[in-house]
C-alpha cells in the first residue's frame, strides 16, 4: 500500500473509493489496517480479539493481557503491534508469543508516555494473521511516583498524603464491602468538624492513567459526622487527574461525594468519571456524587479549587441534609468549575437547598 489508500477499498467498504463498486469483500481480508491478503479461506484466519488490557510495570515496561478466541491448536502465535498514542503509525512491536501465552511484556519504552497496543492471532497455518485487536492503551509509570495495584495499596496512601501516586491498572475493591467489620474502606485522609487543626489532608497526586478503581465500599454511619469519599478531605494543591470510579459507595452522616468529602483550598480535578455512584447516608451537612463540599476562600483555604472535564451518574440519597447536589452538595468560594455535568438521580426528605448539579453555588468574584 505505499499508496497509502484506505485497504477498506479493497474490501468494498468505501462507496466513495476508487474500487468502491467491486464485490471484494468475500476475497480480500485487511491484516492491520495496512495491506490486503487474499482470504483463500477464511478459515485459515484467527477471530479478532475484543478483550485487551494494560498495566504498568515500570518508568519503561507495559504489560499487555488478553482473553483468547481461538483455541492455543488453531494459532500459530501471537504478536503485538504498538504506536504512540499521539501518533497513527503502526509497527511490530513484540512477536514470537507462544500460542498458549495471554499476556506479554513490552519493554524499552519511554517514561511518562502514552502508548497503543493492538494484539494480532497468526493462525497455525502458514501463520496467516487475523484482524488486529482492539486497541489498549498504557502510561508508563512517572520517575518519582509510587505505583498502586491493589486495593490495600490504596488504602495505605494513607500512609503518606504528601505522596505521589499513580494507578497500574485496573483494581477491583469488592472486597472493600468486609473490611473493618462491615465498614468498607477507610477514606484517604481525615476531616475533624471539632479541631479543623487535626484534619489529615490529602496534598498529593493521584494519576489514574484512565484506569478504573470498581466496587469500592465506605460505610461511615456509625461513626458520627464523618467525612466519605475515595479522600476525605483534600487540600494544598493536591492534583486528581484520568480517573475512573465504577460502582463506588459511599454512606455518612456528615458529608460524602464518591471521590471526595470535602474538597479545600487550592485543588486540581481532570478528567476523573464516576459511574454507577451511590451516596447516602442522613449526611446532615453536605452530599454530593463527586463532591460533597468543595470550599476555597483566601482566609482559611488560599488558592483556586479547579474541577473540569468530569462527570457523576448515579444516584444519591440523604435524609434532611443541609446541601445535596448530583455533582456537588456545596460549592463556595474560588471554584474554577468547567466542562462538567452530572446525570443523578437526587432524594431527599428535606433539604436546606438541593440541585440536579449543586446544593448551594456560591461563587466568588473571578470565579468561573
Amino acid at each position: 500500500n505505499i499508496g497509502g489508500l484506505d485497504p477498506n477499498y479493497l474490501k468494498g467498504n468505501t462507496t466513495n473509493g476508487p474500487l468502491g463498486s467491486f464485490e471484494f469483500p468475500s476475497v480480500w481480508n485487511v491484516v492491520v489496517n495496512d495491506y490486503p491478503v487474499l482470504n483463500l479461506n477464511q478459515s485459515f484466519y484467527p477471530n479478532k480479539i475484543t478483550n485487551v488490557t494494560t498495566s504498568v510495570v515500570s518508568t519503561t515496561t507495559i504489560n499487555v493481557s488478553w482473553v483468547p478466541v481461538n483455541a492455543p491448536s488453531e494459532l500459530y502465535d501471537y504478536q503485538i503491534i504498538c504506536k504512540l498514542s499521539d501518533e497513527t503509525v503502526w509497527g511490530f512491536c513484540l512477536g514470537d508469543i507462544a500460542n498458549t501465552q495471554t499476556s506479554a511484556s513490552i519493554t524499552g519504552l519511554t517514561a511518562s508516555t502514552s502508548y497503543d497496543f493492538r494484539v494480532v492471532p497468526r493462525a497455525i497455518t502458514n501463520a496467516y494473521p487475523g484482524e488486529a485487536s482492539v486497541t489498549a492503551t498504557g502510561v508508563t509509570a512517572t520517575p518519582g511516583f509510587t505505583l498502586v495495584s491493589t486495593c490495600q495499596q490504596l488504602q495505605d496512601i494513607n500512609n503518606d498524603l504528601e505522596g505521589f501516586y499513580e494507578l497500574a491498572g485496573n483494581i477491583d475493591c469488592s472486597d472493600t464491602a468486609t473490611w473493618n467489620s462491615g465498614m468498607g474502606f477507610d477514606p484517604i485522609g481525615n476531616f475533624n468538624y471539632s479541631d479543623l487543626g487535626a484534619t489529615g489532608f490529602f496534598t498529593g497526586i493521584l494519576k489514574g492513567n484512565n484506569y478504573t478503581i470498581s466496587n469500592i465500599y465506605s460505610d461511615l454511619t456509625s461513626n458520627g459526622p464523618a467525612s466519605c469519599g475515595l479522600f476525605a478531605a483534600t487540600s494544598g494543591y493536591a492534583v486528581i487527574q484520568d480517573l475512573k470510579l465504577d460502582s463506588p459507595v459511599c454512606l455518612a452522616d456528615g458529608v460524602a461525594g464518591n471521590l471526595i468529602g470535602v474538597g479545600s483550598g487550592s485543588n486540581t480535578i481532570t478528567n476523573t468519571h464516576v459511574t454507577n455512584g451511590v451516596v447516602g447516608g442522613d449526611l446532615s451537612l453536605a452530599g454530593g456524587g463527586m463532591i460533597g463540599i468543595a470550599q476555597s476562600n483566601e482566609s482559611e483555604y488560599p488558592g483556586m479549587f479547579t474541577v473540569q472535564k468530569s462527570s457523576f451518574t448515579g444516584s444519591i440519597n440523604a435524609h434532611n441534609p443541609m446541601y445535596i447536589g448530583g455533582f456537588a452538595g456545596s460549592i463556595i468560594g474560588d471554584i474554577d468549575v468547567q466542562n462538567n455535568y452530572s446525570n443523578a438521580q437526587v432524594t431527599t426528605d428535606a433539604a436546606t437547598a438541593a440541585g440536579g448539579f449543586a446544593g448551594t453555588l456560591a461563587m466568588a468574584d473571578g470565579a468561573t
